[in-house]
């Protein structure tokens, strides 16, 4: 049997574009596209081997469909992501942001936002369920993951927060490249975020730049995550103010 051990750093650029076209049974449809960018350093030890590598490329991008509700200060939602395969995907190499696989994200929020006292509290659960990778053959179990904020905004637009996350595999690896077997990956983090909204044009921009420090890891990279999300609307409706 080998025995291995690695270590990652990942830092991460989001760009994600909103729209909403409609209101659908009392809630506003959302659709929203992103194109995630990154960096990602790996090195450890396979057995007496000392291994490294590192890239820095587009990964997969990711179509989403959400319909939201609001009643005073809460507010929830319900959404279904689609992780396409057509980030840079490099077969063979220990470093990779693309995954290389098709995968359908589930997943429902519940927000509590006091815009007098600036103050946001934010609860996200999803299951993941992931197609095979062609080029390894490998399929990832299906997983789930519990994403959770609680952030203070000022007038300023300057925002700070604490962020976690906990992640859990909940089915056992399978196809011909999961040669170690199950491998169900579990992981929990916790970290803090920087945001700050403003506008470009007429667009309101929302920049946020988190970091992730993973806590207890089982069957995965561990290491630190850094990433930074702008997101701003697809298109404004400006007809109102004329």
């Amino acid at each position: 049997m080998i025995e291995f051990t690695l270590n990652g750093r990942r830092v991460e650029v989001e760009w994600e574009g909103r729209w909403w076209p409609a209101t659908v049974l009392g809630g506003r449809l959302g659709l929203s596209a992103t194109v995630p960018f990154g960096s990602l350093g790996v090195k450890g030890n396979v057995g007496p081997i000392p291994v490294e590598d590192s890239v820095t490329t587009f990964a997969d991008p990711i179509l989403t469909g959400f319909l939201g509700w609001r009643s005073g200060n809460y507010h929830w939602q319900i959404g279904v992501s689609s992780y396409m395969p057509w980030g840079d995907y490099r077969y063979g190499e220990l470093a990779n942001i693309a995954k290389h696989r098709q995968a359908t994200d589930v997943q429902a929020a519940l927000t509590y936002l006091d815009p007098a006292q600036g103050i946001d509290v934010t609860n996200a659960v999803g299951f993941t369920f992931n197609a095979e990778n062609n080029a390894t053959h490998y399929r990832t179990g299906d997983e789930f993951h519990w994403d959770w904020g609680i952030t203070k905004k000022w007038s300023n637009g300057v925002s700070l927060g604490v962020v976690g996350y906990f992640y859990r595999q909940l089915t056992p690896d399978s196809g011909d490249g999961a040669v170690l077997g199950d491998f169900e990956g579990e992981v929990a983090s916790v970290g803090a975020s920087i945001g700050y909204d403003y506008t470009l044009g007429k667009l309101p921009v929302t920049s946020r730049l988190r970091y992730y420090h993973e806590l207890d890891v089982e069957n995965r990279l561990q290491g630190d995550a850094v990433f930074l999300s702008t997101s701003l609307p697809l298109w404004v409706d400006t007809s109102a103010a004329r």
